[in-house]
């Protein structure tokens, strides 16, 4: 189990660090770097920047990754 949560937080790991990369070179060539959380037809705009989506996507993946890692690390049997 913990071989799965290790693999899991290492995806979304990665995950989080290429979108926070991909937000950062977006911004370097002025393209908007926002997502609408809010619903436009009433004209609600809440915008996250994309780079917060990929951060806690990347904590959530440390967590995981570390927890899972803690799992793999057992004492050896003499």
């Amino acid at each position: 189990m913990h071989r799965y949560v290790f693999w899991l937080g290492l995806i979304f790991l990665v995950s989080g660090v290429l979108v926070v990369a991909a937000s950062g070179l977006m911004a370097y060539h002025g393209l908007s770097t926002t997502i609408n959380l809010g619903d436009p037809a009433e004209f609600q705009f809440y915008l996250v920047p994309v780079w917060q989506i990929g951060a806690a996507v990347a904590a959530v993946g440390l967590f995981l990754f570390i927890v899972g890692r803690r799992g793999t690390r057992s004492p050896q049997a003499k």
